[in-house]
Protein backbone atom coordinates (compact mmCIF):
# COMPACT_ATOMS: atom_id res chain seq x y z
CA UNK A 1 0.00 0.00 0.00
CA UNK A 2 1.49 3.19 -1.15
CA UNK A 3 0.29 6.02 1.00
CA UNK A 4 -0.13 10.02 -0.35
CA UNK A 5 2.27 11.24 2.23
CA UNK A 6 5.83 13.15 1.64
CA UNK A 7 7.79 10.60 3.73
CA UNK A 8 7.39 8.28 0.77
CA UNK A 9 11.06 8.08 -1.15
CA UNK A 10 12.25 6.20 -4.20
CA UNK A 11 14.61 4.26 -2.41
CA UNK A 12 11.61 3.08 0.05
CA UNK A 13 9.44 2.76 -3.29
CA UNK A 14 12.79 0.72 -4.85
CA UNK A 15 12.76 -1.66 -1.83
CA UNK A 16 8.96 -2.16 -1.33
CA UNK A 17 8.48 -3.20 -5.37
CA UNK A 18 12.19 -5.26 -4.70
CA UNK A 19 11.19 -7.63 -2.30
CA UNK A 20 8.25 -9.24 -3.80
CA UNK A 21 9.00 -13.25 -4.78
CA UNK A 22 6.42 -14.25 -7.24
CA UNK A 23 3.73 -11.50 -6.99
CA UNK A 24 3.15 -8.15 -6.11
CA UNK A 25 -0.15 -6.10 -5.70
CA UNK A 26 -0.01 -2.34 -5.46
CA UNK A 27 -1.97 -0.15 -3.66
CA UNK A 28 -1.55 3.30 -4.26
CA UNK A 29 -3.89 6.22 -2.37
CA UNK A 30 -5.91 8.37 -3.90
CA UNK A 31 -7.46 8.87 -7.69
CA UNK A 32 -4.58 9.43 -9.53
CA UNK A 33 -1.47 6.89 -9.77
CA UNK A 34 0.76 9.42 -12.09
CA UNK A 35 2.37 10.35 -8.65
CA UNK A 36 4.20 7.36 -9.02
CA UNK A 37 6.55 8.77 -12.24
CA UNK A 38 7.98 11.67 -9.69
CA UNK A 39 9.84 8.64 -8.29
CA UNK A 40 11.68 8.39 -11.68
CA UNK A 41 13.62 11.29 -11.48
CA UNK A 42 16.82 11.64 -9.91
CA UNK A 43 15.97 14.74 -7.79
CA UNK A 44 13.45 12.21 -5.90
CA UNK A 45 16.19 10.38 -4.66
CA UNK A 46 16.95 10.89 -0.85
CA UNK A 47 20.25 9.29 -1.13
CA UNK A 48 21.61 11.67 -3.52
CA UNK A 49 20.54 14.37 -1.32
CA UNK A 50 22.74 14.20 1.17
CA UNK A 51 26.48 14.43 1.66
CA UNK A 52 27.60 11.24 1.22
CA UNK A 53 30.58 9.30 -0.22
CA UNK A 54 28.47 6.71 -0.83
CA UNK A 55 29.05 6.41 -4.73
CA UNK A 56 32.55 7.61 -4.62
CA UNK A 57 36.04 5.49 -3.97
CA UNK A 58 37.36 8.14 -1.96
CA UNK A 59 36.57 10.44 0.34
CA UNK A 60 38.80 13.23 -1.88
CA UNK A 61 39.50 12.02 -4.65
CA UNK A 62 41.96 14.96 -5.78
CA UNK A 63 43.67 15.39 -2.64
CA UNK A 64 46.23 17.10 -3.92
CA UNK A 65 44.24 19.15 -5.99
CA UNK A 66 44.23 22.75 -4.83
CA UNK A 67 40.93 22.73 -3.35
CA UNK A 68 38.21 25.51 -4.23
CA UNK A 69 40.60 26.36 -7.40
CA UNK A 70 37.67 28.03 -8.91
CA UNK A 71 38.66 30.92 -6.34
CA UNK A 72 41.37 31.51 -8.16
CA UNK A 73 40.63 35.05 -9.49
CA UNK A 74 43.36 37.29 -10.32
CA UNK A 75 45.74 36.41 -13.04
CA UNK A 76 49.56 37.83 -13.44
CA UNK A 77 51.00 38.93 -16.32
CA UNK A 78 52.63 34.74 -16.22
CA UNK A 79 49.08 33.51 -16.23
CA UNK A 80 49.27 31.88 -12.83
CA UNK A 81 46.20 33.03 -10.51
CA UNK A 82 45.93 34.09 -7.04
CA UNK A 83 43.21 33.99 -4.59
CA UNK A 84 43.47 38.04 -3.60
CA UNK A 85 44.29 41.09 -4.74
CA UNK A 86 46.91 41.02 -1.64
CA UNK A 87 48.08 37.93 -2.89
CA UNK A 88 48.27 39.48 -5.92
CA UNK A 89 50.40 42.01 -4.98
CA UNK A 90 52.70 39.90 -2.80
CA UNK A 91 53.05 37.83 -6.34
CA UNK A 92 54.07 41.28 -8.13
CA UNK A 93 56.38 42.22 -5.60
CA UNK A 94 58.14 38.89 -6.36
CA UNK A 95 58.14 39.00 -9.77
CA UNK A 96 59.97 42.16 -9.15
CA UNK A 97 62.59 40.55 -7.44
CA UNK A 98 63.05 37.60 -9.14
CA UNK A 99 61.42 35.41 -6.73
CA UNK A 100 58.18 34.32 -8.40
CA UNK A 101 59.78 31.03 -10.18
CA UNK A 102 61.18 29.96 -7.10
CA UNK A 103 57.58 30.18 -4.96
CA UNK A 104 55.26 27.54 -5.25
CA UNK A 105 51.13 29.20 -4.60
CA UNK A 106 49.46 27.06 -2.34
CA UNK A 107 51.91 23.70 -2.33
CA UNK A 108 50.81 20.70 0.43
CA UNK A 109 53.25 21.08 3.38
CA UNK A 110 53.32 17.57 5.66
CA UNK A 111 53.52 18.12 9.08
CA UNK A 112 56.56 16.69 10.66
CA UNK A 113 55.77 16.23 14.13
CA UNK A 114 52.10 17.27 14.29
CA UNK A 115 50.05 15.68 12.05
CA UNK A 116 48.24 17.22 8.77
CA UNK A 117 48.81 19.38 6.30
CA UNK A 118 48.45 22.89 5.04
CA UNK A 119 48.87 24.79 1.95
CA UNK A 120 50.69 28.22 2.79
CA UNK A 121 49.95 30.84 0.66
CA UNK A 122 53.66 31.04 -1.18
CA UNK A 123 56.27 28.35 -0.77
CA UNK A 124 60.14 28.28 -1.62
CA UNK A 125 62.45 25.56 -1.12
CA UNK A 126 65.09 26.83 0.08
CA UNK A 127 69.29 25.32 -0.81
CA UNK A 128 69.44 22.51 1.73
CA UNK A 129 65.43 21.75 0.87
CA UNK A 130 64.15 23.33 3.39
CA UNK A 131 60.66 24.90 2.85
CA UNK A 132 59.89 28.64 3.52
CA UNK A 133 56.88 29.73 4.19
CA UNK A 134 54.85 33.19 3.67
CA UNK A 135 51.42 33.34 4.47
CA UNK A 136 49.13 36.48 4.04
CA UNK A 137 46.70 37.43 6.90
CA UNK A 138 43.60 39.03 4.48
CA UNK A 139 41.14 39.14 7.38
CA UNK A 140 42.43 39.17 10.96
CA UNK A 141 39.52 41.00 11.86
CA UNK A 142 36.86 38.63 11.27
CA UNK A 143 36.87 35.95 14.22
CA UNK A 144 36.84 32.54 12.84
CA UNK A 145 39.12 33.67 10.27
CA UNK A 146 41.47 34.91 13.36
CA UNK A 147 40.61 31.59 14.86
CA UNK A 148 41.44 29.82 12.09
CA UNK A 149 45.10 31.85 11.73
CA UNK A 150 46.09 30.96 15.84
CA UNK A 151 45.34 27.38 15.25
CA UNK A 152 47.73 27.57 12.33
CA UNK A 153 50.38 29.80 13.62
CA UNK A 154 50.61 26.24 16.81
CA UNK A 155 50.55 23.87 13.97
CA UNK A 156 53.77 26.04 12.28
CA UNK A 157 55.63 26.34 15.67
CA UNK A 158 54.68 22.48 16.35
CA UNK A 159 56.68 21.75 13.36
CA UNK A 160 59.85 23.75 13.58
CA UNK A 161 58.55 26.94 12.01
CA UNK A 162 59.67 29.80 13.38
CA UNK A 163 58.76 33.55 12.71
CA UNK A 164 61.78 35.58 10.56
CA UNK A 165 63.99 32.47 9.97
CA UNK A 166 61.45 29.95 7.52
CA UNK A 167 57.64 31.60 9.02
CA UNK A 168 57.26 34.78 7.23
CA UNK A 169 53.51 36.80 6.98
CA UNK A 170 51.98 40.11 6.01
CA UNK A 171 48.29 41.68 6.71
CA UNK A 172 45.66 43.61 5.87
CA UNK A 173 45.23 46.48 7.60
CA UNK A 174 41.80 46.39 9.51
CA UNK A 175 40.10 48.35 7.03
CA UNK A 176 41.20 46.52 4.32
CA UNK A 177 44.48 48.55 2.86
CA UNK A 178 47.95 47.24 2.29
CA UNK A 179 50.74 48.48 2.96
CA UNK A 180 53.32 47.93 -0.14
CA UNK A 181 55.97 48.58 2.29
CA UNK A 182 55.37 45.93 4.29
CA UNK A 183 55.43 43.20 1.35
CA UNK A 184 58.98 44.44 0.09
CA UNK A 185 60.67 43.76 3.07
CA UNK A 186 59.49 40.44 3.38
CA UNK A 187 59.75 39.62 0.24
CA UNK A 188 63.68 40.89 0.91
CA UNK A 189 63.70 38.79 3.81
CA UNK A 190 63.02 35.34 2.16
CA UNK A 191 65.47 36.41 -0.63
CA UNK A 192 68.04 36.71 2.05
CA UNK A 193 67.36 33.38 3.35
CA UNK A 194 67.71 31.65 -0.01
Amino acid sequence: MLPNTRMLSRELLYTGLTRAKSKLVLLVEGDDASSLHNFTLPESSETARRNTNLFRSAVREDADQTPYAEHLIHRLADGRMVRSKSELAVAIELQRLGLWDRCQYERVLEGTVRAGRLRPDFTFIDAGGDALVWEHLGMLSKRSYRESWEWKLQWYADNGYEFGVNLFTTEDAPDGGLAQESITKVAEQIADEL
